[in-house]
């Protein structure tokens, strides 16, 4: 069963460029337990982009992950991982829950959908490439779709990586009052 920061930590997962794919409870493994053989599994297995290469993600709260005999089992976890040639990484909560990240991460994946680009696709990213960068709220009286249709459509764009948004979500919330621009990765 996932934790709330396991349950964060997936949109963290979800929007690293650096991980191609992610899976929950994945196989775990034995470790050396101070002389006795332990059994672990971590939090998720990855599938990192540029390597192929997989590895092993633990996710803990702040105060779990500096305890001090956290962090001495967690070093034989992570020697047992680095032998099967499966690195083990830690997430702690105040790497995924950051704010205003986290917030803007959940706003995209709400809207985020798997369905074939429609008419107002199209016409906000020819639109938007067009004009060049544009204020959110701009975009229904610019475009001509009802804001109750556009906005939800611009932020299938972002989450699909088609539109990208002036400031970094790392900092700047996502609102009406952010600009986007087409990114230079083709969708369509």
């Amino acid at each position: 069963m996932e934790s709330p920061i396991e349950f964060d930590a997936c949109y963290d997962l979800e929007s690293r460029q650096d991980i191609a794919s992610f899976e929950a409870q994945p196989t775990g493994y034995e470790y050396d337990n101070f002389g006795k053989k332990g059994k672990y599994t971590p939090d998720f297995g990855a599938t990192y982009t540029e390597s192929d290469k997989e590895g092993r993600i633990e996710v803990k709260s702040d105060e779990e992950a500096d305890s001090r005999k956290f962090k001495e089992v967690f070093i034989q976890k992570q020697a047992a991982a680095d032998r099967l040639n499966t690195p083990l990484q830690l997430l702690k909560a105040s790497d995924i829950r950051k704010e205003p990240l986290l917030s803007n991460l959940k706003l995209l994946y709400k809207y985020q959908t798997a369905e074939e680009l429609n008419d107002h696709h199209y016409a906000l990213l020819d639109l938007i490439n067009a004009q060049g960068p544009l204020a959110i709220k701009d975009l229904p009286d610019i475009s001509g779709i009802e804001k109750m249709y556009c906005y939800p459509v611009v932020y299938d764009l972002l989450a699909r990586g088609a539109l990208v948004t002036e400031s970094p979500l790392e900092s700047t919330p996502l609102n009406s009052q952010a600009v986007v621009r087409c990114s230079h990765e083709q969708i369509y």
